[in-house]
Protein backbone atom coordinates (compact mmCIF):
# COMPACT_ATOMS: atom_id res chain seq x y z
CA UNK A 1 0.00 0.00 0.00
CA UNK A 2 1.50 3.33 -0.96
CA UNK A 3 1.21 6.42 1.20
CA UNK A 4 -1.22 7.86 -1.37
CA UNK A 5 -3.61 4.97 -0.68
CA UNK A 6 -3.98 5.83 3.02
CA UNK A 7 -4.06 8.91 5.21
CA UNK A 8 -4.26 8.89 9.01
CA UNK A 9 -5.94 11.81 10.77
CA UNK A 10 -5.09 12.74 14.38
CA UNK A 11 -6.95 14.68 17.07
CA UNK A 12 -4.42 17.53 17.03
CA UNK A 13 -5.17 18.19 13.35
CA UNK A 14 -2.06 16.51 11.99
CA UNK A 15 -2.05 13.77 9.36
CA UNK A 16 0.29 10.97 8.36
CA UNK A 17 0.95 9.49 4.94
CA UNK A 18 3.67 6.88 4.89
CA UNK A 19 4.58 3.34 5.85
CA UNK A 20 2.26 1.97 8.56
CA UNK A 21 5.25 1.04 10.74
CA UNK A 22 6.14 4.75 11.02
CA UNK A 23 2.67 6.06 11.92
CA UNK A 24 2.41 7.90 15.26
CA UNK A 25 0.49 5.52 17.56
CA UNK A 26 -1.89 7.70 19.59
CA UNK A 27 -4.84 10.10 19.20
CA UNK A 28 -6.06 8.58 15.91
CA UNK A 29 -9.45 9.88 14.77
CA UNK A 30 -9.80 8.13 11.43
CA UNK A 31 -7.97 6.46 8.59
CA UNK A 32 -9.00 7.27 5.02
CA UNK A 33 -8.24 4.48 2.56
CA UNK A 34 -8.49 4.01 -1.15
CA UNK A 35 -10.76 0.99 -1.63
CA UNK A 36 -8.63 -1.17 -3.88
CA UNK A 37 -10.79 -4.27 -3.76
CA UNK A 38 -11.57 -5.88 -7.09
CA UNK A 39 -15.08 -6.87 -6.01
CA UNK A 40 -18.42 -5.21 -6.71
CA UNK A 41 -18.18 -3.72 -3.22
CA UNK A 42 -15.38 -1.32 -4.17
CA UNK A 43 -16.74 2.12 -3.31
CA UNK A 44 -13.63 4.22 -4.00
CA UNK A 45 -12.88 5.40 -0.47
CA UNK A 46 -13.30 3.89 2.97
CA UNK A 47 -13.09 5.81 6.24
CA UNK A 48 -12.27 3.80 9.35
CA UNK A 49 -13.40 5.80 12.39
CA UNK A 50 -14.69 5.55 15.95
CA UNK A 51 -12.57 2.52 16.88
CA UNK A 52 -10.58 2.06 20.09
CA UNK A 53 -7.70 0.55 18.13
CA UNK A 54 -6.62 0.52 14.49
CA UNK A 55 -4.52 -2.46 13.43
CA UNK A 56 -2.44 -3.02 10.33
CA UNK A 57 -1.66 -6.53 9.18
CA UNK A 58 -1.62 -8.63 6.04
CA UNK A 59 -1.60 -5.47 3.93
CA UNK A 60 -4.75 -3.85 5.33
CA UNK A 61 -6.03 -1.59 8.12
CA UNK A 62 -8.99 -2.57 10.30
CA UNK A 63 -10.57 -1.37 13.54
CA UNK A 64 -11.40 -3.14 16.80
CA UNK A 65 -12.82 -2.16 20.18
CA UNK A 66 -11.64 -3.17 23.62
CA UNK A 67 -8.53 -4.67 25.15
CA UNK A 68 -9.85 -8.23 24.94
CA UNK A 69 -10.15 -7.95 21.16
CA UNK A 70 -6.72 -6.32 21.00
CA UNK A 71 -5.09 -9.20 22.89
CA UNK A 72 -6.94 -11.72 20.73
CA UNK A 73 -5.68 -10.12 17.52
CA UNK A 74 -2.13 -9.76 18.82
CA UNK A 75 -2.06 -13.44 19.78
CA UNK A 76 -3.74 -14.92 16.72
CA UNK A 77 -3.26 -12.51 13.82
CA UNK A 78 -0.24 -11.10 12.02
CA UNK A 79 -0.45 -7.56 13.40
CA UNK A 80 2.35 -5.26 12.29
CA UNK A 81 1.13 -1.97 13.80
CA UNK A 82 -1.34 -0.88 16.49
CA UNK A 83 -2.70 2.67 16.72
CA UNK A 84 -4.86 3.97 19.58
CA UNK A 85 -8.00 6.00 18.98
CA UNK A 86 -8.99 8.78 21.36
CA UNK A 87 -12.19 10.64 22.17
CA UNK A 88 -12.11 14.38 21.45
CA UNK A 89 -14.90 16.99 21.47
CA UNK A 90 -17.49 16.14 18.81
CA UNK A 91 -17.10 19.47 16.99
CA UNK A 92 -13.37 18.80 16.48
CA UNK A 93 -14.03 15.19 15.49
CA UNK A 94 -16.61 16.22 12.88
CA UNK A 95 -14.14 18.68 11.31
CA UNK A 96 -11.50 15.96 11.02
CA UNK A 97 -13.98 13.45 9.61
CA UNK A 98 -15.10 16.03 7.02
CA UNK A 99 -11.47 16.54 5.95
CA UNK A 100 -11.06 12.79 5.51
CA UNK A 101 -14.28 12.49 3.51
CA UNK A 102 -13.29 15.33 1.20
CA UNK A 103 -9.54 14.73 0.76
CA UNK A 104 -8.69 15.19 -2.92
CA UNK A 105 -5.68 12.83 -2.76
CA UNK A 106 -7.91 9.78 -2.42
CA UNK A 107 -10.52 8.45 -4.85
CA UNK A 108 -14.00 9.91 -4.57
CA UNK A 109 -16.59 7.88 -2.72
CA UNK A 110 -18.72 6.18 -5.36
CA UNK A 111 -22.00 4.34 -5.51
CA UNK A 112 -20.61 1.25 -7.20
CA UNK A 113 -21.85 -1.02 -4.44
CA UNK A 114 -24.93 -2.83 -5.81
CA UNK A 115 -26.25 -3.80 -2.35
CA UNK A 116 -28.57 -1.28 -0.73
CA UNK A 117 -29.05 -1.03 3.02
CA UNK A 118 -32.18 -3.16 3.18
CA UNK A 119 -30.41 -6.01 1.35
CA UNK A 120 -32.17 -5.68 -2.02
CA UNK A 121 -30.24 -5.19 -5.24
Amino acid sequence: MSSMDCKIYYGDGSTFEGPPRDAPPINVQCIALADGSASNYNVGRLILHSWDFYLYGKGRWYGINGYTDLVDHLLFEEVEKVLKGRVIPNSEYQKILSLANNDLKLPRKSGRNSIVEDGRQ
